[in-house]
């Protein structure tokens, strides 16, 4: 696994560059590609039996624009019927968990990396005959290598998120700020500034103890160290880290601080609906833990502002060359229970790989391709993932980490932190507790 986990951070940077260089022989690329999506072994469509495909994913945002992608794909097989479950990413996991309880997994959906991949492959197929295929239609090597877990190959790639904070640039402009904060010291300031001339700065959901202070935020500060992952691994064995004395994780229990302090008062019965109205609807300047995945919502909500929102980085330190974007694959798996596997496992080829899938992605939903053969322009991808485009040509990003955490820990994770956000521990006490989650996971292996 530590293999698929360093090839899954340096493919950030390969995705990027690849996703940057949109040019006018995408458009035959893809055309031929697409060909290659179709001549996947035997089919229903081969033999004219109609079917039923159930398809789960954890990206709510697709809702509003999911019926044209099935439109897409059955026009394509007119023998199968596509039925979507679009799920929330803080529900997803345990939606999931409850379906195979009940012997009812769909087809194909969404498993996250690393830990969650070591939890869920016996019940996922090995779709190693997809290797081929999908590096003919534009994946990279680096992503997928990133699928194989025990020489298997279960994830087949689709699109990349970035995600830290968004920020409203007419609000900073009018304070004077025309780029946004790159250290934590620079934060502090635009807050000060903010707040001076009357303008709420941040706007938080830390109601959202799983998806936030755990998914997101929770390893932020391993995410930046020079080896996160070995640091990760170096945790789950149970080697003292000091924790309680680490400057990352201190910088993290600032950036909270400096958060709550200048933020909404009731942030910690704000789920990330109510919060992210209130950001698009130009309460506060700032929201934290948003991402390229809200550009659908501001279409939706206010579309004027698709020409002033900027995502970037948490800017946890004040070494501003450490500071990094968190970055996540989003993939697709197909269920080992599937009744048409082959089916299954063209449906998700074309997912990755077509022209028809990729130019959704990118004109429907405002997310970046990893595909390189997708004509993934500034334009086509959006404001919000041509950022993230950007930070991770500059080597801005970093993968997160969050898969990478086993669940006995992240169960606990946002536990502690609501603790302290709700004053009923000091900083020392959390951090302790943090370090704790470790060690006594280690203690039980």
């Amino acid at each position: 696994m530590k293999k698929a986990i360093s090839l899954l951070m340096a493919g950030g940077m390969m995705m990027s560059l690849a996703a940057c260089g949109g040019s006018a022989a995408a458009s035959s690329d893809n055309a031929a590609n697409t060909t290659t999506s179709t001549e996947t072994a035997s089919t229903a469509a081969d033999s004219g039996e109609k079917i039923t495909l159930h398809c789960m994913m954890s990206l709510g945002q697709w809702a509003d624009h999911i019926d044209e992608l099935t439109a897409a794909y059955e026009a394509e097989h007119p023998n199968v019927t596509l039925e979507w479950e679009l799920t929330s990413s803080s529900t997803g996991s345990d939606l999931l968990k409850s379906k195979l309880a009940a012997d009812e997994l769909p087809d194909v959906f969404d498993v996250n990396y690393g830990e969650s991949t070591v939890q869920w492959a016996p019940h996922l197929l090995n779709v190693d005959d997809l290797v081929e295929p999908l590096k003919e239609g534009g994946i990279p090597d680096s992503a997928i290598d990133a699928g194989y877990y025990e020489d298997e190959f279960y994830h087949v790639p689709l699109t990349t998120e970035g995600y830290g904070i968004l920020y409203n640039m007419n609000y900073l402009n009018q304070v004077g700020w025309t780029t946004t904060p790159t250290t934590f010291d620079e934060l502090t300031k635009l807050c000060e500034d903010l707040e001076a001339a009357g303008i709420q700065p941040f706007v938080n959901h830390y109601k959202e103890d799983k998806l936030t202070l755990t998914y997101h935020y929770g390893m932020v500060p391993a995410m930046i160290k020079d080896e996160p992952f070995q640091y990760v691994e170096d945790l789950k064995a149970g080697k003292d880290m000091d924790i309680v004395n680490d400057p990352d994780w201190n910088s993290m229990v600032d950036f909270y601080d400096l958060t709550m302090k200048y933020g909404n008062a009731d942030a910690l019965t704000t789920d990330k609906q109510t919060a992210r109205n209130d950001f698009f609807t130009e309460k506060a300047a700032m929201i934290t833990d948003e991402g390229s995945w809200e550009l659908s919502n501001i279409r939706n909500i206010n579309p004027a502002m698709e020409d002033y929102v900027v995502q970037s980085y948490v800017p946890l330190t004040n070494d501003a060359s450490r500071n990094k974007l968190s970055t996540d694959l989003i993939n697709i798996c197909v269920s080992k229970t599937s009744k048409h596997p082959e089916e299954a496992k063209e449906l998700v080829l074309w997912m990755a790989t077509s022209e028809a899938a990729t130019n959704w992605y990118m004109d429907k939903t405002g997310s970046l391709p990893v595909c390189t053969k997708a004509d993934a322009t500034d334009e086509r991808v959006g404001c919000l993932s041509a950022q993230v485009s950007k930070l991770m040509a500059e080597g801005k990003s970093a993968t997160s980490l969050q898969a990478y955490v086993p669940e006995t820990v992240r169960t606990g994770i946002g536990e502690v932190w609501s603790l302290y956000l709700a004053g009923e521990i000091d900083r020392t006490e959390l951090l302790k507790r943090f370090a704790a989650l470790w060690t006594d996971y280690a203690a039980n292996q």
